[in-house]
């Protein structure tokens, strides 16, 4: 791996506090809505009611395609940081709001399913 890419700060934290908010994410939805199983409401809105309701199983693509951004934007950083170092922070601070708005989305349905 790149050594510049762990030699900032940033960079890790940024890492560990994004794998964090995913492995939150993935347990609150395991615990919440796959382990009880059967149907659940996938999609709200205000004026429509409940758009989507579907199996349990479902829900797991919220924090499955987080952890994808999360791997495919550390790949990126760690191949742009020997290069422009600034352009790899911005990519790791990106990461950390997409895990912050998967776990937003999974505390939705949690909260919509109880």
């Amino acid at each position: 791996m790149s050594s510049s890419f762990w030699q900032s700060r940033f960079n890790q934290s940024s890492l560990y506090v994004s794998a964090f908010l995913n492995v939150l994410t993935w347990g609150l939805l395991v615990w919440k809505i796959v382990l009880p199983g059967g149907s659940v409401i996938l999609h709200y809105t205000v004026y429509l009611g409940v758009d989507i309701y579907d199996d349990a199983r479902y829900a797991i693509f919220i924090p499955l395609v987080a952890l994808v951004f999360l791997i495919i934007n550390t790949v990126l950083s760690i191949l742009t940081s020997k290069n422009d170092r600034e352009i790899a922070q911005i990519i790791m601070g990106v990461t950390v709001l997409i895990q912050i708005f998967a776990l937003v989305a999974g505390t939705i349905i949690t909260l919509v399913n109880t």
